[in-house]
């Protein structure tokens, strides 16, 4: 498993109507051991989430399945390959 570093930008007006659908998404992806660990930015710009996958397909695939993509699929989204090495939530088989 590889860990991914998911940053959003949104559209609060097309997001706001299904939040609580993406947070029961969002609790399934933690109960599913995919999200590590997610949260809005404070200015409400967007979100930062940490995921674990084997592959960034299945990132996306599980990006995309968000109930919060389906409501704005115009939202900027971005992926990318993250090793965490160091802080006090890792284990040690997390590097």
């Amino acid at each position: 498993m590889s860990w991914y570093l998911v940053r959003t930008r949104y559209d609060h007006e097309k997001i706001d109507p299904v939040h609580e659908e993406h947070i029961a998404y969002m609790e399934k992806l933690v109960s599913d051991g995919v999200l590590a660990v997610a949260g809005p930015m404070v200015d409400g710009s967007g979100g930062i989430a940490i995921m674990s996958a084997e592959t960034e397909d299945a990132v996306w695939d599980a990006l995309n399945a968000d109930p919060f993509h389906q409501a704005d699929p115009s939202a900027e989204r971005s992926v990318g390959a993250y090793k965490p090495n160091l802080g006090f939530w890792l284990s040690e088989d997390a590097s």
